[in-house]
């Protein structure tokens, strides 16, 4: 007999492969969708200073050089809110599902204070 699970233990299979090695495993593991809302909130929080630094025309650190161009950081700003849309879409983020929109708020401020703390310490080591 199949029971439903309570809302707060929704997940989405996850399941690893590796084809190289010739290895696929048999149990599948559930990723809550609330970590996903998390995680796009973080990638949001992530396109903002690239869009910002791209737009106005300054170099800014990407995780391809040091010095990334303003066009590769506008790039890679769209390619973090393209990575966070999906991940929102994903986890079923809803503007009606309060849960869901606590998760990504968490998670923009969460690698928002990060950055805030970790960015002037990168820009002293360079």
């Amino acid at each position: 007999m199949l029971t439903r699970r309570p809302l707060l233990h929704q997940s989405l299979p996850l399941r690893f492969r590796f084809p190289s090695l010739g290895y696929e495993s048999q149990r599948v593991m559930h990723v809550p969708k609330v970590v996903y809302c998390f995680i796009a909130g973080g990638l949001f929080a992530n396109a903002v200073p690239h869009l910002v630094h791209g737009v106005s025309g300054e170099t800014f650190p990407t995780y391809f050089s040091r010095t990334s161009s303003p066009v590769v950081n506008v790039i890679y700003s769209f390619g973090n809110a393209a990575l966070g849309w999906y991940l929102a879409k994903r986890g079923g983020f809803s503007p009606d599902d309060r849960r869901r929109i606590t998760a990504l708020l968490v998670g923009f401020a969460a690698v928002s204070l990060f950055l805030s703390v970790a960015l002037p310490i990168w820009a002293k080591a360079s």
